[in-house]
């Protein structure tokens, strides 16, 4: 239901910089924003979670993994059945957040994530919804992962030094994803050629970290020539293409940075075009935002 992306580079003074991002867009849905896991051996995260969804939805764990998710799909949601509420008939099948949390609990590197994940989504065949997911750690490992319907898919990133997705897949069900109606292809299109761009420019310009922060939280905020809801909006204002399978407006209820070399996560409660930046750490506990509809 959303952007979401990655970036690793060197910046001008050597160090590794690795981040990661996610505006959620999502119909009507409350959601929490803090730290989860670290029970039974297994590791802390900053996580981002929906209240109509089992699990993590993204998150950056102790060890300096990142797992980040988003929907993927072929449907027309103005051709689906059955109801459309959040917790209603589109979330049905929905094990992405299970996963993700067994992941973030488990693994050190994205390369074992992505072993994970594979092995969960093959199993789950038609039980679960479709998923793009991009997967980072802190020594600059860097993949794309994407199911449907039990088939994956899979792009090494590491030597791009940058993956992002906008709710499509490019290894699974190309002659699907070509019959969607005009406005969802060209909604993806649009707000993934935006991110390639912005992506591309800051691994070659590899500026310091905070100016990499606010490039991001622009590129978060950013809409469309017609505004938020427009498409190709990647600040989402009652977007009504290329979201989802709910036929409803999709709002960003909430925008993330995750600052894998430094262990932070920024985040907003609402569109970030108008909503005042957070900062949590994993020196934090519990939940530090919630927001319940």
């Amino acid at each position: 239901m959303c952007t979401i992306g990655a970036l690793a580079y060197e910046d001008e003074t050597g160090r590794l910089r690795v981040f990661g991002f996610k505006n959620a867009d999502n119909p009507p849905v409350g959601y929490w924003h803090g730290t989860a896991g670290g029970g039974d051996g297994g590791f802390r995260s900053l996580a981002f979670g929906l209240l109509a969804q089992t699990g993590i939805n993204a998150g950056l764990n102790e060890r300096g993994l990142l797992v980040v998710s988003s929907y993927f799909g072929c449907e027309d949601p103005s051709e689906s059945e059955g109801p459309a509420e959040p917790g209603g008939g589109f979330r049905s099948g929905d094990i992405r957040g299970r996963v993700q949390a067994e992941a973030l609990a488990r693994c050190e590197t994205a390369a074992d994530a992505l072993v994970l994940l594979q092995e969960r989504f093959e199993e789950a065949e038609e039980r679960s919804i479709g998923g793009s997911h991009i997967l980072a750690d802190k020594d600059g490992g860097l993949y794309a992962f994407e199911h449907h319907r039990g088939h994956t898919a899979w792009q090494d990133a590491s030597l791009a030094g940058w993956a992002t997705r906008s709710n499509q897949a490019f290894g699974l069900f190309a002659a699907a994803q070509a019959r969607q109606r005009d406005e969802i292809v060209r909604d993806r299109t649009i707000r993934l050629r935006t991110a390639e761009l912005r992506l591309d420019a800051l691994a070659r310009r590899r500026p310091p970290g905070e100016e990499a922060i606010a490039e991001l939280r622009s590129l978060l905020a950013s809409h469309a020539p017609d505004g938020g809801g427009a498409v190709g909006s990647i600040c989402a204002h009652g977007a009504v293409h290329g979201r989802s399978n709910a036929p409803l407006p999709h709002d960003t209820v909430s925008s993330m940075i995750w600052d894998v070399t430094e262990g932070k996560m920024h985040y907003t409660l609402g569109q970030p075009c108008r909503s005042e930046w957070r900062t949590a750490t994993l020196s934090g506990k519990g939940i530090y935002d919630a927001v319940f509809l």
